[in-house]
């Protein structure tokens, strides 16, 4: 990698459908991985005592793969040393992670050792109230983004009315044939979101496609069909055994591809809107609209722009509305972090960073 410090992916998706969980693919559970899950509250730590594990790992010479937290990117919610097979990740609501190979593989870190029973007994009432706040917070915010996925159904379907799904496959079909053309050495494929829809607005972390990726082809397209154009090259890098990073679209977390990235070979396919601003150097730009019949898309270019400008206007409500519970979290902190006891948090940091690197 250029920069490994630019190394940030998500694992969970705000969806449609509610939060949307690829914490599964965190790391490989086998041979001597080991997966440490980090247990307790909001504002006992948890971040701060990744970062610092993360810190001291990195002094030692390591690489680290930050995972961010989809509702706001400033918080930690994972760290993966891939040279030492090992990953530590908040095991908490809404991405609750529980071992697999328990004592073996993976293990506890609770947290919640050091917090003060009784302290924060005092502030049972308002806890519950912020708990059941953030809920209903959130239950309005996945309302709104199941709306803005309607609107993208219709744009998608607007698309498919008017796309020559062989031109675009046979595209797809000559750029894998030019660009894989020897066998990989094999590896663990790793499903990630390189986009989020957080406080901070719809995220992409192009820093991690500049880190992987000496080349980027940049895949411009309009209406969300960009992985009919990526499965074919995807099909073709697994065949040819390279390991791949399938990082898939926060609207559509189960099903479609947004960007793919092949890091042997040092090679990136993003997708992007014709209005988006990609801060990448692009090797070269497929545009989509080239297998589009312009005469049936023009037919449909009234409720096309319609689409697209209330889905906009309904998923920038979406982001307020997570800026507004990112607030009511940092106030749940606040009832939290007077009752912890932050030196024995920090050296039970250093104490598992030392564990790790002996």
């Amino acid at each position: 990698m250029k920069n490994s410090e630019n190394l940030r992916f998500f694992l969970g998706a705000n969806s449609p459908d509610g939060f949307y969980s690829r914490y599964d693919s965190l790391i490989d559970r086998a041979g001597d991985n080991r997966v440490f899950i980090i247990k307790g509250s909001a504002g006992c730590g948890k971040s701060t005592f990744m970062r610092r594990v993360e810190r001291r790992v990195l002094e030692h010479g390591g690489v680290a793969e930050e995972i961010l937290c989809s509702s706001d990117p400033d918080s930690l919610d994972g760290v993966i040393f891939p040279e030492l097979g090992v990953a530590l990740v908040d095991g908490t609501a809404p991405h609750v992670v529980e071992p697999i190979y328990p004592g073996v593989v993976d293990r506890y870190v609770n947290l919640g050792d050091f917090w003060d029973p009784a302290g924060i007994e005092t502030e049972k009432e308002h806890i519950v109230k912020l708990v059941d706040s953030l809920r209903d917070g959130y239950a309005v915010t996945y309302r709104l983004l199941h709306a803005a996925k309607q609107l993208s159904d219709e744009v998608y379907h607007i698309g498919l009315g008017a796309v020559d799904l062989e031109k675009l496959a046979r595209r797809a079909r000559g750029i894998a044939s030019r660009e894989i053309r020897k066998k990989g050495s094999g590896g663990i494929h790793r499903d990630r979101f390189l986009t989020g829809i957080s406080n901070q607005g719809i995220q992409t972390l192009w820093g991690s496609v500049d880190a992987i990726c000496d080349r980027v082809i940049g895949v411009e397209d309009e209406f969300g069909l960009s992985h009919f154009f990526l499965s074919p090259i995807a099909t073709a890098a697994r065949s040819a055994d390279y390991a791949c990073i399938f990082c898939y679209d926060p609207q559509y977390p189960a099903s479609k591809l947004s960007h793919l990235l092949i890091p042997e070979l040092r090679l990136g396919f993003v997708s992007f809107d014709k209005d988006e601003k990609v801060p990448l150097q692009l090797s070269r730009k497929v545009h989509l609209s080239s297998c589009i019949d312009r005469e049936k898309r023009l037919q449909k270019q009234k409720k096309f722009r319609f689409c697209k400008r209330t889905r906009s206007e309904i998923l920038s409500q979406a982001v307020d509305n997570l800026k507004a519970t990112k607030q009511l979290h940092d106030e749940l902190e606040k009832c939290y972090s007077p009752h912890m006891d932050f030196e024995g948090v920090n050296k039970r940091a250093d104490a598992l960073a030392e564990y790790i690197l002996r």
